[in-house]
């Protein structure tokens, strides 16, 4: 381990335990002033609460709670930018893949992300991050997280955002302008948010890139296109008295990528004098969806049917050759019902069931031209699931059911799919949870299964790019070839296995403090994947994917993806996640019953009647705040009762809008939106967390006849230099009094790649440095400044943000066997834009 992250890590550890002293919290915490008459402190009760409706039902329990005081401390625009600020804590553990968690919306399934992801941020009353295990009984395999977004009961807003942002190199600029319109109430929701975005191209020349061979050919192409982007989305969700809602979501999204390629070259082989090669791409896409959601006799059920339709057409133009085109047409129905339930009781509480019927039916057509030759491709493929999922209560603390053993339940679920193209897969897997006691939960389970590859892996248009700049490790030397891209036809399904075990901690007597370990082994047979980096391993084990001229010279690769015969791997990642408030307890009292957004007065008033929940809404929140462990009815809490305070205060536990510091009006909506009632927090807070990931066994082996490659020593997948044995993912903000800045990143460890080995004279091997890359977020809230606000109303509700991508400008170091550093891995080439800087300014009405 290099010492950089043995001190990283040191300081991981120490940092929170030193911010937790007694006597750095009495030098951070200001003196209170004294309180008045309603924010004066009251004696403590005990008590005893369930989870809210638009919880997660049954016996799962959130690994982590955000109330709207951290979501607001997060600085984030949208329900999007929340996500991507969670970092780390969203991240799976169990090492089958990154694709992003499972998300639910009020304890509910959704059709897609997209419906989502631009709610403005200031509408979300609390986010529940659950173990990949929750995700079984929504009808999702257990290798991602489950992220609830559990929005207010009233909010109504306008929002828009305008940004622009500009590279520290070269001469990349971006521009954007979002607006959005969100109306929550009794009734439903109605979301409308469209953005339009532009960026412009950079080429290498602008980066300073260098080529040995044709070096004015680097102001002829581009290492990023122009793109110019547009996006509608329309989202209307009404509910049907306490138990039912509908929702309707409708999306359009086109972009435009243009992009130059080098120079036509001769039949010499020298580049022509501007013959530029120049390539148009333009993706359309189009989404309608449709939920119906209930609870019937305590079953929640969702059903779900959705049409996407996406068309891509993209031409290259060269000026001496025929124009190469490839275009396709992707369709794609889906229906599906997923219910979730108790289907009997025990000793130790009920059995819940969680079953999935699913039909979907895919078709992608596509037609390639390329020297005159047109490829067409015509794929279909129907896909029917059906999965079931058993949750069984063992012993229960909840029911007085061996309690002194904690809480232990068995999971069992399994799987069957039949596919119109490869016939019927099948998978399953067991799973215990054991929780000995209420902060501790330790999860166990094994899942194998079968999965086929995309229809896109099978089926995207063959499209060949000209002047693509590799690493021909048989001769040391960058070569620019002709790159093969697209769909493989004969691509097989792959097994897998996978064994995982986690283990997670909330120490009762340091609040905010998670602690989480977790360890996987992940086997695969007839693995799909990319085509890997072109070693002399490789090309003898695919001699038909490699083009070379009659002096040995690379001309063409074949990168289309392929199958190994297996591979595996074991990873360990743990970490934890830390927050904490500071500074004068203040915005106590519950909101007005329409979530006001009303002067604060400071007259004092009576505590607003519990409202009643309706699919799709948030109750309200309670006065009295319960530990997350009181969701199983197990844990007693001793919280103050906060005591009746001015209209408009602030969602969930966290603290109010701005004008709760300096006084005057809220914002948020105007009456009857913004802000939703609830117990006031802290006028600050801190966050850090930080995840270290090492991965202890990854080999793959590309055929039955052939060794295993081992990836953390030399063997490689992909250019960017085998697997990496450790990794750090940290994240970390703090904010006070409307100004907050948060900080995020990661850091890769060494490695290699080693073709020396193989036997092939003047193989060179290749040596990647570690690299750590931080980013920035920063925020103002003017509503926090009163005085700026009275000078110039317009401020009223607004927001400066400032985004800084790749703060130090830092790109991946690579050296061959002579210590130099190869042309095809400048560090143009690997970090295009280098560090980045975004202004927005964002107002809400």
């Amino acid at each position: 381990m290099s010492l950089r992250l043995t001190l990283f890590c040191s300081a991981a550890v120490l940092f929170p335990m030193a911010l937790s002293t007694p006597g750095l919290a009495q030098a951070v915490d200001p003196v209170d002033p004294p309180a008045p008459e309603e924010e004066r402190p009251v004696e403590e009760i005990i008590v005893r609460a369930q989870r809210g409706p638009n919880s997660v039902p049954g016996d799962a329990i959130p690994e982590t709670t955000l109330e709207a005081v951290e979501i607001t401390a997060l600085g984030a625009s949208n329900i999007a930018e929340v996500l991507s600020a969670i970092g780390p804590r969203a991240g799976s553990g169990r090492g089958r893949g990154s694709g992003p968690p499972v998300i639910l919306l009020n304890g509910r399934r959704i059709g897609s992300f997209r419906e989502v992801q631009g709610l403005a941020s200031e509408a979300i009353l609390r986010v529940e991050i659950f173990p990949e295990a929750t995700a079984l009984q929504y009808g999702y395999s257990a290798d991602q997280r489950v992220i609830n977004f559990i929005l207010k009961d009233k909010f109504r807003a306008i929002t828009s955002e305008l940004t622009a942002g500009k590279a520290a190199k070269g001469e990349q600029s971006r521009g954007e302008i979002e607006l959005g319109v969100l109306n929550i109430g009794a009734k439903g929701r109605l979301s409308v948010n469209g953005e339009v975005s532009s960026q412009t191209s950079v080429t290498e020349a602008e980066r300073g890139v260098r080529r040995a061979d044709f070096p004015t050919s680097a102001a002829f192409r581009t290492i990023l296109p122009k793109i110019n982007t547009a996006e509608l989305g329309i989202s209307y969700n009404h509910n049907f008295g306490k138990s039912m809602a509908a929702a309707f979501d409708l999306r359009f999204n086109a972009n435009q990528t243009q992009g130059l390629l080098g120079l036509t070259q001769s039949p010499t082989g020298l580049p022509v004098a501007n013959a530029v090669i120049e390539r148009y791409a333009k993706v359309d896409n189009s989404r309608a969806a449709f939920t119906l959601n209930g609870t019937t006799s305590g079953w929640q059920w969702t059903a779900t049917g959705s049409a996407d339709q996406t068309k891509s057409d993209t031409k290259t133009f060269s000026p001496f050759s025929q124009n190469q085109t490839a275009a396709s047409t992707a369709l794609v129905y889906e229906a599906i019902y997923n219910t979730t339930g108790p289907l009997m009781d025990v000793p130790a509480g009920p059995i819940r069931g969680s079953f999935r019927l699913g039909y979907q039916d895919r078709q992608l057509d596509a037609q390639s031209v390329r020297n005159g030759l047109t490829t067409p491709t015509n794929l279909s493929r129907g896909d029917a699931t059906a999965r079931a999922n058993f949750s069984i209560p063992i012993t229960s603390r909840r029911s007085s059911y061996g309690e002194s053993f904690g809480d232990l339940s068995l999971s069992v679920n399994g799987f069957y799919t039949d596919l119109s193209d490869f016939g019927g897969l099948d998978g399953g897997g067991l799973g215990v949870n054991w929780s000995p006691i209420t902060s501790v939960r330790l999860s166990v389970a094994y899942d194998a299964s079968q999965a086929p590859p995309s229809i896109q892996q099978l089926g995207n248009p063959i499209l060949v790019t000209p002047g693509y700049a590799v690493f021909d490790f048989q001769t040391g030397q960058t070569v620019l070839v002709d790159r093969t891209s697209g769909g493989n036809t004969n691509l097989k399904a792959e097994s897998r296995a996978d064994t995982t075990l986690s283990v997670n901690y909330a120490p009762a007597n340091l609040e905010g403090l998670d602690l989480t370990l977790s360890y996987a082994l992940n086997t695969s047979k007839d693995t799909v994947a990319s085509f890997p980096a072109l070693t002399p391993a490789l090309e003898a084990a695919y001699p038909r994917r490699f083009e070379r001229n009659s002096a040995g010279v690379l001309t063409g690769i074949d990168q289309r993806p392929i199958n190994y015969d297996s591979a595996k791997s074991a990873i360990l990642r743990y970490g934890f996640s830390f927050s904490k408030g500071f500074g004068p307890q203040i915005g106590r009292g519950p909101g007005g019953p329409s979530g006001g957004s009303g002067g604060a007065s400071g007259m004092p008033r009576p505590p607003a009647p519990a409202a009643t929940a309706t699919p799709g809404q948030a109750s309200a929140p309670s006065r009295q705040t319960t530990h997350p462990h009181d969701a199983a009815g197990t844990d007693q809490a001793a919280t103050p009762t906060p005591p009746s305070g001015g209209q408009g205060g602030f969602g969930g536990r966290g603290g109010p809008p701005p004008f709760v510091f300096f006084g005057g009006g809220g914002f948020g909506g105007g009456p009857g939106g913004g802000f939703v009632g609830g117990p006031g927090g802290q006028a600050g807070r801190w966050s850090v967390s930080i995840f270290h990931t090492i991965r202890l066994e990854d080999f793959i082996i590309l055929a039955p006849n052939l060794p295993k490659l081992d990836l953390l020593d030399g063997a490689a997948v992909d250019e960017a230099g085998g697997a990496r044995r450790h990794s750090v993912e940290f994240a970390g903000g703090w904010t006070f009094m409307g100004i907050g800045f948060r900080m995020f990143g990661d850091w890769r460890g060494e490695s290699k790649i080693i073709a020396s080995a193989s036997g092939v004279p003047n193989a060179s091997d290749l040596y990647f440095d570690d690299l750590f890359t931080v980013n920035l977020r920063g925020f103002l809230n003017f509503e926090a400044r009163p005085q700026w606000v009275k000078k110039a109303p317009f401020l009223k509700g607004s927001r400066l943000i400032l985004r800084v991508d790749n703060l130090t400008d830092s790109a991946q170091i690579v050296r061959d066997s002579k210590g130099n550093t190869p042309e095809a891995y400048q560090k143009a080439l690997l970090a295009p834009v280098g560090r980045s800087v975004e202004l927005s300014f964002r107002k809400q009405f």
